[in-house]
């Protein structure tokens, strides 16, 4: 939910909006920055105080799943586009996209 939100949040670009100035404040980059930010240090808190070794052990078990390898496999893609799409020499080229 957390990383939902923030996606169509980041869409947004509400300072070209006719609102008022505390929700274009509220709708700017670094107030949902940081937003996303003490989000996910509360879910990192609750896990480290909460059942730690507990978390870890369904964590290690989410990522040998299958759900967790493709997962983790869309994430390579995901980052080895980004790359594609950075580097001048595949820039151009629309088979290798």
């Amino acid at each position: 939910m957390l990383g939902t939100g923030y996606r169509a949040l980041r869409e947004l670009d509400v300072e070209n909006f006719d609102i008022p100035g505390a929700l274009k404040w509220i709708g700017s980059r670094t107030v949902r920055n940081a937003t996303v930010a003490i989000g996910f240090t509360a879910i990192f808190l609750y896990a480290a105080l909460t059942d730690l070794s507990r978390h870890r052990r369904c964590a290690m078990l989410f990522i040998r799943s299958r759900s967790g390898l493709l997962l983790a496999t869309a994430g390579f893609f995901l980052l080895d586009g980004e790359f594609m799409e950075s580097s001048k020499p595949w820039s151009a080229h629309p088979f290798l996209e």
